[in-house]
C-alpha cells in the first residue's frame, strides 16, 4: 500500500492511495465431506481524495474517487491445483474471471455551533455486475456536555454482490 499527501494550498490537500493486495485462501476439511476448496484473489485499489478544510471555517469537505479490480478465482499460491477434484465437486469452479467496480464519493461537515455538528455524505458505486448504487449517509450531533452527546443518523449503505455470489450465477450461467 502506498499513501502520498500532498498539501495544494492552506485549505486544499490531495491524499493519494494505492494498494495491491493478494488473498491467499486454503480451507482443509475431512476429506470425506468434500469441502476442502482453495483460491488465491489479487486486488488492485486506488482510493483518491480532495479534502478541503480552511481554518477559521466551520465547513469542511472532501471529494473523491475509488478504483477497484479484483481478479479471482486463480491458484492458491500455497495449495497449487492439490484439491482441484474437491472444489469441482462442491463450488463448480470457474476460471479465473475480474471485477471492476468505480465510485465517486462525497462528504460534507457543517459545525455552526460548538456543539452542534452536521454531517452529510454518500458514495455512487459503478459495477460491471450489478446496477449503479446510492448510498446516502446524514447525521447530526448535539453536545450535552459532561461526555455525553445526542445523535440522529441515517445511513443506507448499497452494495454490490460479494465475489462468491457473481461466481455461483458464473457457473450456473455456464462461464466455467
Amino acid at each position: 500500500s502506498l499513501t502520498r499527501k500532498v498539501k495544494l494550498s492552506e485549505a486544499i490537500r490531495l491524499e493519494l492511495n494505492a494498494s495491491y493486495d493478494v488473498l491467499d485462501f486454503a480451507q482443509n476439511a475431512p476429506a470425506n465431506t468434500f469441502t476442502s476448496r482453495s483460491d488465491r484473489e489479487d486486488h488492485l485499489i486506488s482510493r483518491n481524495l480532495i479534502r478541503w478544510e480552511p481554518q477559521n471555517s466551520n465547513i469542511k469537505a472532501a471529494f473523491g474517487y475509488e478504483f477497484r479490480h479484483n481478479r479471482i478465482g486463480m491458484r492458491s499460491l500455497e495449495k497449487g491445483d492439490r484439491d482441484h477434484q474437491a472444489i469441482l465437486i462442491v463450488s463448480g469452479r470457474v476460471a479465473p474471471w475480474t471485477i471492476l467496480n468505480h465510485a465517486i464519493l462525497s462528504e460534507v461537515n457543517w459545525k455552526p455551533r460548538e456543539d452542534l455538528a452536521f454531517f452529510a455524505g454518500g458514495r455512487v458505486d459503478f459495477h460491471e455486475h450489478a446496477s449503479t448504487s446510492l448510498s446516502p449517509r446524514l447525521a447530526v450531533t448535539k453536545d450535552l456536555g459532561n461526555n455525553n452527546s445526542l445523535q440522529a443518523v441515517y445511513s443506507r449503505a448499497i452494495r454490490f454482490l460479494t465475489e462468491d455470489d457473481v461466481r455461483d450465477f458464473r457457473v450456473s450461467d455456464g462461464h466455467a
